[in-house]
């Protein structure tokens, strides 16, 4: 990020693509909405524009960034893809749910479009090339992110998730920190699942994804199950729930007295995902 805009601003005649654009503003965009809506005293951060009660600078940002989808759709690459989400994970800050849905179902037809869904491995493996980390650990959270918005805003909906089970294979990303992840490779090994990352919670949030998507593909579709089928299904899923709730590590359990105010937030967003 601040790469981009450092050649944005500093390299005379440097031209952004729509997808880096819009990723760039939607960061932004992010960052104000966060700021505005917990209240932080803006005085502090030295921004006047956030002083003016009429105005939140986000939706600007947003807006924006909306008059170049239609640029997003029409080039279909991996990066376009990256900013079609970052659009998508702001609108799930609205309090009405139908942009966010639209916009999850862009995102849905996009990964599949770009092959998202499959194995790397197995990409690699047909096309007899070399595993690249860097794109291959972006593909796979892409495809992650867009999945896991998807099914939580299509089964709060009562609507059907766009993919199921059968329909990917693609691995969860690898347990690394981002600033180790280069297109050399990986510059550490696996964390330890004793030792924090700080992308557990994302990981988190997948697999409720992964349980979200069965629960309501296997329980509440148009063809439901047999009344001798259902309790074992039931049973089954809340085994493999508890047994995920009880493997996790200490940071992510929830903990009101834990030192870290970080900690503490991703442990409770996780548990709140976990018994909606």
């Amino acid at each position: 990020m601040i790469l981009k805009l450092n050649r944005m601003y500093d390299i005379k005649d440097y031209r952004t693509t729509p997808a880096q654009t819009v990723i760039v503003h939607m960061v932004l965009a992010q960052s104000l909405w966060h700021i505005s809506t917990r209240r932080i005293s803006p005085t502090k951060l030295n921004h006047p524009d956030l002083l003016r009660s009429d105005t939140n600078p986000s939706y600007r940002h947003y807006h924006y960034s909306l008059s170049l989808i239609h640029h997003l759709l029409n080039g279909s690459s991996l990066e376009d893809c990256q900013a079609l989400l970052c659009i998508n994970i702001f609108t799930r800050n609205f309090a009405q749910p139908g942009p966010s849905f639209w916009i999850s179902r862009f995102c849905t037809t996009m990964v599949t479009e770009l092959g998202l869904h499959r194995s790397t491995q197995h990409m690699h493996k047909i096309a007899g090339t070399s595993p690249m980390a860097l794109e291959d650990e972006l593909r796979k959270r892409a495809f992650w992110c867009a999945i896991s918005i998807d099914a939580g805003i299509s089964t709060k909906l009562g609507r059907p998730v766009s993919l199921h089970p059968s329909d990917f294979d693609v691995e969860l990303p690898r347990r690394i920190e981002d600033e180790n992840i280069t297109e050399r490779g990986f510059l550490q090994e696996e964390i330890s699942p004793d030792d924090d990352c700080s992308f557990d919670v994302g990981f988190g949030l997948f697999k409720i994804a992964e349980f979200t998507i069965e629960i309501y593909t296997k329980l509440y579709g148009v063809e439901k199950p047999s009344r001798e089928d259902y309790w074992p299904i039931v049973e089954n899923i809340e085994a493999k729930m508890k047994a995920w709730k009880e493997s996790l590590p200490n940071h992510l359990r929830y903990n009101p007295k834990a030192p870290r105010l970080e900690t503490r937030i991703h442990a409770g967003n996780l548990m709140l995902w976990y018994n909606e």
